[in-house]
């Protein structure tokens, strides 16, 4: 593993991970905008609590994603189902 440095809330922090360093850099930028846009740029937000906001609304976010994803894989098993049927085979 690699020892990659990440800017999060103005500081810098060292982590190992095997990812891409640009892919890294992609995540950090998008966590620190999750951070921004829960803080509206105060500075007067514990960091503990700006993190755990952000902590939260990123969940939010992967948990409304992977909501999306079932009902989306339930919808083409549905149709998957249907058109075999009208081919005449069967589901």
């Amino acid at each position: 593993m690699q020892v990659h440095e990440i800017t999060l809330m103005g500081k810098s922090f060292k982590i190992r991970s095997d990812q891409d360093p640009a892919y890294l850099a992609k995540v950090a930028s998008y966590v620190d905008e999750k951070i921004e846009g829960i803080t509206g740029g105060q500075k007067n937000i514990p960091p503990q609590n700006a993190l755990l906001l952000t902590v939260l609304n990123v969940a939010d976010e992967l948990f409304q994603a992977r909501q999306a994803h079932d009902s989306l894989r339930e919808d083409i098993r549905t149709q998957s189902k249907q058109l075999l049927s009208q081919m005449g085979h069967g589901a």
